[in-house]
Order: C-alpha cells, then structure tokens, then sequence
C-alpha cells in the first residue's frame, strides 16, 4: 500500500460492539505504523476515499455492497470485519483484526477481483443521464405501480435476448447469484465465471430462453 495513503475505517450503521472493534483496529494499525480514519457517513467516504488505499467495512454485507460502488471506481481495495448477522463477504471477526493488521502492514494478502454491474439510464433522445453506477450484486428493474405488470425487452449488443411480461426483471452478477437472485428462483453461479444471470420476476409465462451465461 502508498504508504502516503491511510486505512479507512467505514462504519456507517451503529452495531453492537462497532465501538470497541473500532478502537482495536485503530490500535493495531497504529501498533504497525499505518495512519487511519473513522468514517461514518456516504458523504464523509466521497470526502476520504481519494486519501485512503484501503477500505475495511465494520458491519454485515450490507455496509460492503454500498460501500464497493465508490470504492471500485476509485480501484481501492476493500475488506469486511462482520458485525452483522450475514457474513458471506465480510469474512474477517473482531477476533482476527491483529492478524488483519499486521497483513495490511506487510502487504501479506491477496485481492479478489469480481465483476460488477455498470448501471446507466438512457433518456428519449438517447443520450446517457448521470450519475453511474455500479453494482456489486445485482440490478433489478421493478415495477412503479402496483397491480400492473410492465413489458421488457432484454437486449445483448442491440439484439434481442427475450421479452418479459413481469413485475420486473433481476439481472445478477456471479457474486449476487446466491442472494436476491436466488431467493427469486433465479441461477447461481461460481464468482469468477464471466458471466450474468437473468430473471424475470413472476412473469406471465416462464422464460423459455437460457436462463444462465449472458
């Protein structure tokens, strides 16, 4: 890591014993002459992010899927401590911050890139609108009104996939395969395949296309 650079620590939902793991981090980090910062809100991140070469997320899945859209358009590094109840992502307990820290101090670890989703909506007159966005997980395009269905058409390089008439349509990455996706009926797939999965929600009929690589 820069060693201009400093450790932020993301904590943007209060936890149960967020405080005390957030001291022990600080501790350690310290310990192995690595700078830090606390940061707490998405606005103090945009404000941070340009100064840190690593990010640790303090809480579940959750806090490191909002915080890996900004985090992957910057290219910084990210990690997760579990303070949550789901842990797929965020591996790392409080027990274990004295080894985390001493990795980040001798560069002793390994990245594991994944692919996200790039979001951008496309206005009448063709031209893409700001901002964009990223997706770790998943898209999913939903329905505005309830008790009425809306028709999709899902294309890959301009050519027709397939046509919906659903609720919506979920369109996953291989890491979001085993989350929404698969809570919806949809496929799931291993996280370096390069591929997406795709699923209508509660269509008028089945989707009678491939429902895995795309």
């Amino acid at each position: 890591m820069n060693p201009s650079k400093v450790i932020g620590l993301v904590a943007l939902a209060e936890k149960p014993g967020l405080g005390e793991a957030l001291r022990i981090m600080r501790r350690e980090l310290s310990r192995h002459g690595l700078g830090s910062c606390v940061i707490e809100t998405p606005d103090a991140l945009e404000r941070a992010i340009g100064r840190c070469g690593m990010l640790v997320t303090f809480g579940g899945d959750g806090t490191m899927l909002t915080v890996s859209s900004l985090a992957a358009m910057h290219r910084v590094p990210l990690a997760g401590v579990n303070l949550g109840r789901l842990g797929f992502m965020t591996t790392c307990s409080v027990q274990e911050l004295p080894l985390l820290a001493y990795a980040l101090q001798e560069g002793s670890y390994l990245t594991d890139e994944r692919s996200m989703l790039e979001v951008v909506r496309v206005g009448g007159d063709g031209v893409a609108a700001p901002p964009r966005k990223l997706a770790l997980n998943e898209v999913s395009l939903i329905r505005a009104q309830s008790g009425k269905m809306v028709d999709l058409d899902a294309e890959i390089d301009g050519e027709l996939l397939n046509r919906y008439h659903a609720d919506g349509v979920l369109v996953s990455t291989p890491t979001g395969s085993t989350a929404y996706s698969l809570s919806a009926g949809g496929a799931s797939g291993l996280a370096h395949v390069p591929c997406r999965m795709r699923h209508p929600h509660l269509p008028a009929q089945p989707d009678q296309s491939f429902r895995g690589a795309s």
